[in-house]
C-alpha cells in the first residue's frame, strides 16, 4: 500500500472515528464488521468500502489507523469466529464416536510447549457425563489456525474449556484448576453418576 493511499485512508476512517456515536453503538459495529449496517450512520460508501477492503487485505495497515478499543473489538470478532469454528469442529468428531455408553459433555484442551512458546494443543480430554475424563480423544488438528487466533501463546498452565451442553467456550490461564477440576467435579457430584 502506497503512502499516500495510506494517508487517504487514514483521513477517511478518521472522519468516521470522529463523527463518534450517531445512534448508540452503530459507528463502532460498522468499524468492527466492516460493513454499513444501519442508516443512521453519517458515513460515506467510500468510507465502508476502505474499512471493508482493509478488514479483508491489511488487517495490519487497520490496525495502525484505529484506536486501541477498536482495535480490541475487531480482535474480539475475529476470536469469536474461531471459538465457533473450534465448537462446530469438536461436535464433529464427538458425533462420529459411536457405541458411547456415558455421553461426552465437555472437552478440555490444554497448554502445550512448541519451539516457539506455549500454545493450546488440539488434541483434548473428552470428559463425560460420569465426570471421567480420556486423554487425547477429541483431535482437531485440522483446526489449529483457528486455536491460534483465538488464544496465541499462552502460560504453561492454560487451558480451555468446551462444555458441549450448552457450547460455552472458557479460556483459563490456570485451565485444569479453574475449569476442567471444577467441571468434573460438578459432574461427579450429580445424582446418578458412577462412583468410579
Amino acid at each position: 500500500m502506497s503512502d499516500d493511499t495510506f494517508n487517504y485512508y487514514r483521513a477517511e476512517i478518521k472522519k468516521v472515528l470522529d463523527a463518534g456515536p450517531q445512534d448508540g453503538e452503530d459507528w463502532y459495529r460498522l468499524v468492527v464488521k466492516g460493513k454499513r449496517e444501519t442508516k443512521h450512520l453519517n458515513v460515506t460508501p467510500t468510507q465502508v468500502h476502505i474499512i471493508s477492503a482493509l478488514m479483508s487485505e491489511n488487517w495490519s495497515a487497520l490496525a495502525a489507523l484505529l484506536p486501541e478499543a477498536v482495535f480490541e473489538a475487531r480482535r474480539d470478532d475475529v476470536n469469536a469466529t474461531a471459538e465457533a469454528s473450534i465448537i462446530d469442529a469438536v461436535r464433529e468428531v464427538i458425533a462420529g464416536w459411536e457405541g458411547l455408553d456415558v455421553p461426552i459433555v465437555g472437552v478440555y484442551f490444554y497448554a502445550d510447549e512448541w519451539d516457539n512458546g506455549w500454545f493450546i494443543h488440539t488434541s483434548g480430554e473428552a470428559i463425560d457425563a460420569n465426570g471421567e475424563v480420556h486423554s487425547g480423544e477429541v483431535d482437531v488438528d485440522a483446526h489449529a489456525d483457528e486455536f491460534g487466533e483465538a488464544f496465541g501463546t499462552v502460560g504453561s498452565s492454560a487451558g480451555v474449556l468446551i462444555d458441549l451442553r450448552n457450547g460455552e467456550l472458557s479460556f483459563d490461564d490456570y485451565g485444569r484448576a479453574n475449569l476442567c477440576d471444577p467441571f468434573v467435579a460438578g459432574l461427579k457430584k450429580q445424582p446418578g453418576a458412577s462412583d468410579s
